[in-house]
């Protein structure tokens, strides 16, 4: 067994073998990214009460949902707004297999954001999303750090990137991690379900 065998992969929580420097889409399972991204807390942990990513990415879809209300005489979701919530869903899929690293650590270590964006890429391709992330993504994704600094981080008089951005009124409920885990399933089968099966 060589080095790269024994030190470049993870075991997931359905017992795969993942490979962080050459990641298999075939590798990829919805079942291992809710489990994790449950696990995981938002602001490397310094959050007022457990805020996991898996309750970040599905108030963050349906943020993205309630923008996008069917227009009159409408029968169904367009599959442009379908991929937009899946996207939107998906978003932080990847820290399911690399954590959910600070932005300004990620800055800081060049490395990291390569094999970051190769098991984006992974996913991507695994879970029919699009690569790289769309813009409004980013943009819901920066917004709601507003809303969540005021529900789960200390008051404090620091500097924020985002002060000064219109929040999205979201609302942080601090659930448990399989409350979080079967509500993002949930969230995924449906859409997922929407776009397999067009109307």
């Amino acid at each position: 067994m060589t080095k790269y065998d024994m030190d470049g992969w993870i075991e997931t929580h359905t017992g795969r073998r993942f490979f962080l420097r050459d990641p298999d889409p075939a590798d990829v399972n919805v079942e291992d990214i809710a489990h994790a991204l449950s696990h995981l807390c938002r602001y490397t942990g310094h959050c007022s009460q457990f805020y996991s990513v898996a309750e970040h990415s599905v108030i963050l879809c349906n943020a993205y949902m309630l923008a996008h209300p069917l227009e009159p005489g409408q029968e169904a979701v367009s599959r442009e707004h379908l991929q937009g919530a899946m996207d939107v869903l998906m978003h932080d899929a990847a820290e399911a297999y690399v954590g959910d690293v600070a932005r300004p650590l990620k800055q800081l270590v060049p490395d990291y954001r390569v094999i970051e964006a190769g098991v984006e890429r992974a996913v991507a391709t695994a879970m029919g999303l699009t690569y790289p992330h769309p813009a409004f993504v980013k943009e819901l994704d920066t917004r709601i750090m507003v809303d969540e600094r005021a529900q789960v981080m200390a008051r404090t008089a620091h500097d924020w990137s985002t002060d000064g951005l219109e929040p999205l009124g979201a609302q942080v409920r601090f659930l448990a991690p399989h409350l979080a885990k079967s509500t993002f399933l949930y969230f995924w089968k449906r859409l997922r379900n929407d776009l397999d099966n067009p109307a």
